[in-house]
């Protein structure tokens, strides 16, 4: 373990887990038919032009129940929507405090027919912004228990939303990984409390002198709404969790696969990745040689919930495999496996198609929708 040393080539901003080849595990089931589109039908974006056609920071991407797209674009504090073609159709924000600007934009979803909600992770206030026309009609704080800042993660419930946030607690005495509690909580459209909260393990961190960072390989809790529903998933052997809308436990979905180990040969490959980013890389490998990295990978990535109930599980992005996805539906049946092309971070699904966020080979992001073919039944 870490003890004290300076962490030149290994400091916390490196820490985010690089991706690492393994053979991605799943279910041995057979071909199910669920196919996506390797090009998109609709690309939004551009290398240089017009402000509303260059993103950066995008934060969260939702396909919209009556056509086009909504997008949260955190480097210009903006909710801009597009058309089904991809044309602009209109944006609010602005960098600030005031109704209408944010501070930290962090996601933004079409919770109601014709309503948008966004969220300012740093100011913990939700905006609703109407559709027809474009305009911000209300903004109001959603609060918890023990909330010590904004929600990590929040998202869609019928009639609600659900909103997690980090509880922090006390650093542990000596340098090493952690595993951090993340709370739960289900508010009604207005913002108010529904039932008690919940407590789950959370991020795992390492602690190391004075600082603290993601652990290289660690897992995350993670979350995804379907109807009155939501979705509790921490990345662990453990089955992923259903609560309802006053943060009842409903019942459990076992995860149909296996942790991975963690070996020698993933090892040096995370760590080689970090030594070329790195201006110290010797530092950065003797370093690694006294860092505590843990016996498993996480079972999987993100989580996403469609609008037909199926919930969409990545399989872990440490794994190199970050184009598959693992298809649950709402009662835990397996239903297939699925990929997206590469670079794709996939944010919505909806009907046929999918909306996120494409990277070109020079970090610039585009804004791509991508035809889904279902099988039949589903």
């Amino acid at each position: 373990m870490i003890r004290g040393l300076p962490l030149a080539g290994f400091a916390v901003a490196a820490l985010t887990p690089l991706p690492v080849v393994v053979a991605a595990q799943q279910p041995d089931v057979p071909a199910t038919g669920w196919v996506v589109a390797s090009h998109p039908s609709v690309s939004i974006g551009q290398v240089e032009g017009p402000s509303e056609y260059l993103f950066s920071s995008v934060e969260a991407v939702d396909l919209l129940r009556g056509g086009g797209v909504v997008v949260a674009n955190r480097g210009s504090s903006e909710v801009r929507v597009y058309s089904e073609q991809g044309e602009f159709e209109g944006a609010v924000g602005r960098s600030g405090e005031g109704p209408g600007e944010f501070m930290w934009l962090s996601w933004v979803a079409e919770c109601q027919l014709g309503v948008l909600h966004a969220y300012d992770v740093r100011l913990a206030r939700v905006t609703r912004i109407d559709l027809a026309p474009l305009q911000v009609t209300k903004t109001f704080t959603m609060t918890a228990p023990n909330l010590g800042r904004g929600f990590d993660a929040i998202g869609c419930l019928e009639g609600g939303f659900f909103g997690s946030s980090r509880i922090l607690g006390a650093p542990p005495s000596a340098p090493g990984p952690v595993r951090l509690e993340v709370q739960l909580n289900i508010f009604d459209r207005a913002g108010t409390p529904q039932g008690g909260s919940r407590m789950f393990p959370g991020d795992d961190r390492y602690f190391f002198g004075n600082s603290v960072g993601p652990a290289p390989l660690g897992r995350q809790t993670v979350f995804a709404g379907i109807g009155s529903h939501v979705f509790v998933g921490t990345q662990d052997d453990e089955p992923i969790r259903r609560f309802g809308l006053t943060a009842e436990y409903s019942d459990s979905i076992p995860v149909p696969w296996a942790r991975r180990p963690v070996t020698p040969a993933i090892i040096e490959s995370y760590v080689e990745g970090r030594a070329q980013l790195s201006s110290d890389p010797a530092g950065t490998r003797r370093l690694a040689q006294e860092y505590e990295f843990p016996p498993h990978l996480p079972s999987y990535g993100r989580m996403v919930a469609d609008d037909a109930g199926i919930l969409w599980i990545e399989a872990d992005s440490s794994t190199g495999a970050t184009g598959m996805w693992y298809l649950l539906d709402s009662s835990g049946s397996w239903l297939g496996s699925v990929e997206v092309p590469e670079r794709f971070e996939l944010h919505s699904v909806r009907g046929d198609h999918l909306a996120g966020v494409w990277r070109d080979d020079t970090d610039v992001e585009f804004i791509w929708i991508l035809a889904l073919d279902r099988p039949a039944a589903h």
